[in-house]
C-alpha cells in the first residue's frame, strides 16, 4: 500500500450530516491538510446520529495539526469499544487514505494495490426504497432495479418476524415474508439473483421450518438468519449444510470491527459469504486486507454497503483491487441525493457491474452546493 506523507499535516476535520430521507441520515467526514488538499470517508450509522458527531469531534481534535502517518496509525492501531467507535476510527482511517492518494496523484485502488478489474458485480439493496411494504411493491421495486441495470437484488421480507413470537405467530409472519419474496420472483423471474436479508429476526430452533419454506423461491443467499452470538455458530453452521442442499449461500457478519470478529465464523463454518464494512471494519486498508484472508480460507467475500454513495464508492476501489471477485453491495433509489451529493456521481450500473471512476483518491468530492441547497444538512468543524 502507498506509504502515508509524514510531511503533510491535518489542517482542519469536519463533519457534514445530511438528512436524505425520513429514515436515513447520511454522516460524512474531511480531512483537509495545510496543502489544500481534503480527503472524505463516510461514518453512516443508523440511530446513532448525535453520539457518531459527537464523537468525530473529539477523536477530531486529537488528530489536528498531527502528520497524515502518525494520524492514520492512531487511528488503526486504537482499541474500539463499541461499533461506535469503529466507525469513527474507520471513517478518520479512510479520510487520511483518500487525502493521501490524491497527494500523490493516484487512485486510491492503485494506492491499496494492483488493480484487478476496472468493473466491480453490484447488487441493488432494494430494501429502504420500499416504504410500502406490500408484496406489490416489493415487486415493483425489483422491476426497476432491474431496468436500471442491475442483475441481482436484496430485500429484508420479514417486518414482522422476531425470535419471541409464538407458533400461531410465526407462521403469519413467515408467510408475510414470503409473499413478498413470491412477488419478485413472480415480477422478475428466477434469472436474477435474490439475497434475503433477515436482519436476526429468526430464533435458532426454527431455521429448518425458514430454509424449506425457502427452497421452491430460489435464493442466492439467506442472510443474517438469526443472532450472530458465539452460542449460535454451531446454529448457523448446520443452517449452512441446509442452504446448501437447497442451493443457497448463507452470508452474515455485516457487523464485524475488524478481522479477529471474523474469524469465529471462518473456524466454526458458520456462513459461505462473509460482509465486513467498510464503515466497521477499519477503512478501506483494512477491508482489503479482509478480502485478501478470505480469498486464503476459501471464503467468499461481499462488503456490506447499504449506506451513501461515499462508502459506495470507497468500496468500489477496495473490490477492484480484490483478488477475488467480490459482489458489491448499493443501495437503490432510496434518494436522489445518492447521485447528485457528490460529483461526479457514483456511475450507471450496466448489466449488473459498476465502472470505477476516474480521478485522484477516491475520485469524487461532496458537491458543496447540494449539501448548502439542503433543509435538513449541517457542517460542524473539530477545531
Amino acid at each position: 500500500m502507498l506509504i502515508l506523507s509524514a510531511q503533510e499535516r491535518i489542517r482542519h476535520i469536519d463533519v457534514v450530516t445530511t438528512q436524505i430521507s425520513a429514515k436515513s441520515c447520511w454522516i460524512f467526514i474531511t480531512v483537509t491538510s495545510y496543502s489544500g488538499v481534503t480527503g472524505v470517508a463516510e461514518a453512516t450509522l443508523e440511530k446513532h446520529t448525535a453520539r457518531m458527531c459527537e464523537l468525530i469531534k473529539a477523536s477530531g481534535r486529537t488528530l489536528l495539526d498531527k502528520d497524515f502517518l502518525s494520524a492514520y496509525k492512531q487511528c488503526t492501531q486504537s482499541l474500539a469499544a463499541s461499533i461506535i467507535e469503529a466507525t469513527c476510527l474507520s471513517a478518520l482511517a479512510g479520510a487520511l487514505l483518500d487525502a493521501n492518494a490524491r497527494i500523490h496523484g493516484v487512485p486510491l485502488a492503485k494506492a491499496l494495490g494492483d488493480v484487478q478489474r476496472n468493473a466491480v458485480d453490484v447488487y441493488a439493496n432494494i430494501n429502504r426504497r420500499t416504504v410500502d411494504r406490500s408484496a406489490l411493491s416489493h415487486a415493483n421495486s425489483a422491476r426497476d432495479a432491474l431496468q436500471a441495470g442491475h442483475r441481482a437484488f436484496k430485500i429484508a421480507p420479514f417486518d414482522e418476524m422476531s425470535p419471541e413470537l409464538d407458533s400461531s405467530q410465526f407462521a403469519v409472519a413467515l408467510e408475510a415474508g414470503l409473499s413478498r419474496i413470491a412477488a419478485i420472483r413472480d415480477a422478475v423471474g428466477f434469472e436474477p439473483d435474490l439475497m434475503v436479508d433477515c436482519h436476526w429476526r429468526f430464533s435458532p430452533g426454527r431455521l429448518d421450518s425458514l430454509v424449506a419454506a425457502l427452497a421452491d423461491l430460489k435464493l442466492y443467499w439467506l442472510e443474517c438468519p438469526i443472532d450472530e452470538s458465539s452460542d449460535n455458530m454451531k446454529a448457523l453452521a448446520a443452517c449452512r449444510e441446509m442452504c446448501r442442499r437447497h442451493g443457497m449461500l448463507l452470508a452474515g457478519a455485516e457487523t464485524a470491527c475488524d478481522y479477529a470478529d471474523l474469524v469465529p465464523f471462518i473456524e466454526s463454518h458458520a456462513y459461505d459469504v462473509l460482509m465486513p464494512d467498510i464503515r466497521h471494519i477499519g477503512g478501506p486498508e483494512a477491508l482489503s486486507i479482509c478480502g485478501k484472508k478470505l480469498a486464503e480460507n476459501d471464503v467468499h467475500f461481499s462488503p456490506h454497503n447499504p449506506v451513501g454513495p461515499i462508502a459506495a464508492v470507497a468500496s468500489l476501489h477496495v473490490c477492484a483491487v480484490s483478488t477475488i471477485a467480490p459482489r458489491l453491495e448499493m443501495q437503490f433509489d432510496e434518494s436522489p441525493y445518492f447521485d447528485s451529493l457528490i460529483k461526479p456521481s457514483v456511475g450507471t450500473v450496466i448489466e449488473g457491474q459498476l465502472r470505477l471512476g476516474d480521478g485522484d483518491g477516491l475520485g469524487v468530492s461532496l458537491d458543496e452546493k447540494i449539501i448548502e441547497s439542503m433543509e435538513q444538512a449541517d457542517r460542524m468543524s473539530c477545531a
